[in-house]
């Protein structure tokens, strides 16, 4: 996109407009191009638009002490729809979402077949069966977050192209962890303070990224893979796999077997990348989001000086990241205005 054609001012214009609308019920005309700083006519314009499109709808007359009423307007939540794939080593997750991040029709399938091209066929199955629940017409893109193992392997790219290939949708391609924080963002978390924040993707691999001043700083692959005893890497002892051995469960489900040695083992490796970072502050989040209080209270009493907190994405952390991926992808364009943010 160049972003000195006026074509390209308009589609981030209304990106931005649709974001608002998101976050702020009751918006009117007016109080869209106040907040946007946009001027009044191609505010207008923008929303007309919506509402043509039906993705807008005006909802009512808003209060004014001046006695000249506006209307208010309201995002359509089932007017537009996007695809989530969650794409891990062991299970594969697809659901359909709402323009509101909705997560619906949730399948959980094993990431191992036949073939590459049998699994990629199943997928595809799968989006076809969710977006039966809104018509294939109403989709407007997918979401696909993966392991690092599966990016490097060419496995995801090769899902993408199959996905692109029989659906005819575009689909929007991140790392977990990267999606992760595009749903902690739209979710609301605040991550634009000055001290660097630890976001831990706690899942089938164990992943660690840093925030500076709202950006990502880096990302670490290779955090599960710190040596915590003789005996193994974090990975050996608090990865999803690690702790499910054979069973077929769901984190939320697993952490009753989560013992004293794999969280004490946990606070070993946070409390090392809290020294090496200077930040004190840690978000859990992926499947690692399920984590109940008792478990919270144990990894912070491990790490004194140190505050960590679950992440507030849930079960469905990972859904609902490779949605808001779309989302943003395809709607909100947040990702984009946020390196352009000086431009406009």
């Amino acid at each position: 996109m160049k972003l000195s054609q006026p074509n390209s001012a308009r589609i981030i214009n209304t990106a931005r407009v649709l974001s608002a609308l998101r976050g702020s019920e009751n918006l009117s005309k007016a109080e869209l191009a106040r907040i946007l700083t946009l001027n009044k006519v191609s505010t207008g314009e923008i929303v007309d638009s919506l509402l043509e499109r039906g993705l807008v709808r005006e909802t009512g007359k808003l209060e004014s002490s001046n006695g000249r009423r506006a209307t208010s307007l309201q995002l359509v939540d089932d007017s537009a729809y996007v695809l989530a794939v969650h794409y891990g080593l062991a299970y594969t997750q697809t659901a359909l979402c709402t323009l509101t991040g909705n997560v619906l029709k949730i399948e959980r399938l094993p990431s191992s077949s036949e073939s590459h091209e049998a699994f990629c066929a199943l997928v595809i199955k799968s989006l076809i069966r969710a977006s039966k629940l809104a018509g294939m017409d109403k989709v407007y893109g997918v979401g696909l977050s993966c392991d690092t193992e599966n990016i490097s392997s060419g496995r995801a790219k090769e899902l993408k192209e199959a996905i692109e290939k029989y659906l005819k949708k575009e689909v929007a391609l991140s790392e977990t962890a990267g999606a992760l924080i595009c749903a902690e963002k739209a979710g609301g978390v605040d991550l634009s303070g000055d001290d660097m924040i630890l976001y831990l993707n706690w899942g089938e691999r164990i992943e660690l990224s840093i925030f500076s001043r709202g950006n990502v700083a880096g990302t670490s692959a290779g955090f599960g893979q710190i040596l915590v005893s003789s005996e193994g890497n974090l990975e050996s002892f608090c990865s999803v796999g690690a702790i499910r051995g054979e069973e077929e469960a769901h984190m939320k489900d697993l952490w009753p077997k989560v013992d004293s040695k794999a969280l004490s083992m946990m606070a070993k490796a946070l409390r090392t990348a809290s020294r090496v970072t200077g930040s004190n502050r840690v978000i859990v989040g992926g499947e690692g989001a399920t984590i109940d209080e008792d478990h919270l209270d144990v990894l912070n009493s491990l790490c004194p000086g140190m505050k960590i907190e679950a992440s507030g994405l849930g079960e469905k952390a990972l859904l609902r990241s490779a949605g808001e991926l779309a989302l943003d992808h395809f709607f909100y364009m947040n990702s984009l205005i946020d390196g352009v943010k000086d431009w406009i």
